[in-house]
């Protein structure tokens, strides 16, 4: 009897460590074909023909960025956290492609008791070459007035509506050439 149970017990160790084996071998698979993470997909998104809502707040260039602001024009409009990995995921892929969009990055958690927390500089940064930039505080009523579940998520609005509503770069921004664009141009 001690036997058997001893064969059940060395059988049952060979498919265990088989199983590990082969669920690593596929995420490195994975991995290796590049295979996107993708957001959250447990949220909501924004609903695309919602009216932007009304918001008034600063860049981290000091300019005051309302929602009169991007009622006139074609925009897309990114949300992240500080903090987020699939956040730096879509700014390295934004940074790579840098899209012919206007663009505004809400970044949450950027602001610590009214300054630039230092963490989220390089984050800042670097959004800030590709459009306006607006540092928030963790608990920021923009993420509730913008109905955001989730990060990152980006819209895009044109002339005051939501059009589109993403986790992902390619669902939002065109394919055209690349070329230099100036917000408020």
């Amino acid at each position: 009897m001690v036997t058997v149970l001893l064969v059940v017990v060395v059988v049952l160790s060979i498919f265990v460590a088989f199983d590990f084996f082969m669920t690593f071998a596929v995420m490195r698979r994975m991995r290796l074909e590049g295979v996107p993470r993708l957001g959250p997909t447990n949220v909501s998104l924004p609903q695309v023909g919602m009216r932007l809502p009304t918001f008034q707040a600063e860049t981290l260039s000091g300019r005051l960025l309302s929602d009169g602001d991007l009622r006139e024009q074609s925009v897309v409009i990114g949300f992240m956290a500080l903090g987020c990995a699939p956040c730096q995921q879509l700014k390295d892929e934004l940074l790579e492609r840098r899209p012919n969009e206007k663009m505004v990055f809400f970044v949450q958690g950027a602001l610590k008791r009214g300054k630039v927390a230092p963490e989220s500089l390089e984050l800042l940064q670097s959004l800030e070459t590709l459009g306006e930039v607006l540092p928030l505080t963790v608990d920021s009523a923009i993420k509730s007035v913008f109905e955001i579940d989730g990060y990152p998520t980006l819209l895009r609005s044109d002339r005051g509506q939501i059009v589109q509503a993403s986790y992902r770069l390619r669902d939002i921004v065109s394919s055209e050439p690349v070329r230099s664009v100036a917000f408020g141009a």
